[in-house]
């Protein structure tokens, strides 16, 4: 009789986490004369200290956990994302997450996003509605187990919105947008479970076969023996 199989838990360790970055991005201003020639967008993308170490257990299908990845700090120094030819501050901001385990077993998972930056001046407010600045949206990840479960990682999108009339995204008030990552068992791995009522039959050795084999043929030689007599 088979063993009978249910899902088994998921122990999820994180190892750690890191970003992958085109080259349009620099590092955010901390002063009015930070990267005057526009060439680059200015911030900074960090990730969580706590990331690395990070554990928990997925037990059923539909189960979640959200954890804190990193962080984009935006802090341009003139409040304006500005155009400038080739060299434009909306050019080459790729943009990816990469996160690696310890538990479980199936590879690190790559996480890319879409980046989008609007040209123009940080005044949305006194101008009108508020405009997206920047935005990165982040593309899910369906992670493969080597058991045959399956996680689904989704990361929080960050998005700015910027008031440039109230110093907000600039050099002297940087604005912050925390990244969060959702992971969600989606697939269980199955595991043989031993249940009582199975009958597991006893292999004998080939010693006992022997003494078996013996004992049947000195049978049949006892019932000839009667026979003739």
């Amino acid at each position: 009789m088979p063993a009978f199989v249910s899902a088994a838990p998921v122990a999820v360790e994180i190892s750690g986490g890191s970003w992958s970055l085109g080259s349009g991005w620099g590092t955010a201003c901390t002063s009015a004369v930070c990267d005057e020639g526009h060439s680059y967008l200015n911030a900074n993308w960090t990730i969580d200290p706590d990331l690395a170490g990070t554990s928990f257990m997925l037990t059923e299908v539909g189960d979640f956990e959200t954890v804190l990845f990193g962080r984009g700090t935006l802090a341009e120094e003139d409040t304006a994302i500005s155009a400038n030819g080739s060299a434009s501050e909306v050019d080459l901001l790729a943009l990816a997450a990469l996160i690696e385990f310890d538990a479980p077993t199936g590879g690190p998972a790559d996480l890319e996003a879409t980046v989008q930056a609007t040209v123009g001046p940080f005044w949305d407010k006194g101008a009108g509605p508020a405009n997206t600045d920047l935005a990165a949206t982040f593309l899910p990840f369906l992670l493969t187990l080597d058991d045959g479960g399956e996680i689904a990682i989704s990361f929080s999108p960050a998005v700015w919105l910027c008031e440039g009339n109230s110093g907000h995204c600039t050099w002297n008030k940087p604005s912050p947008n925390d990244i969060y990552a959702t992971f969600t068992l989606t697939k269980a791995p199955l595991e043989a479970e031993t249940t009582d009522g199975i009958v597991v039959q006893a292999v004998p050795e080939p010693s006992s076969l022997l003494l078996i084999g013996a004992g049947l043929v000195g049978l049949g030689f006892g019932r000839r023996r009667q026979k003739s007599a």
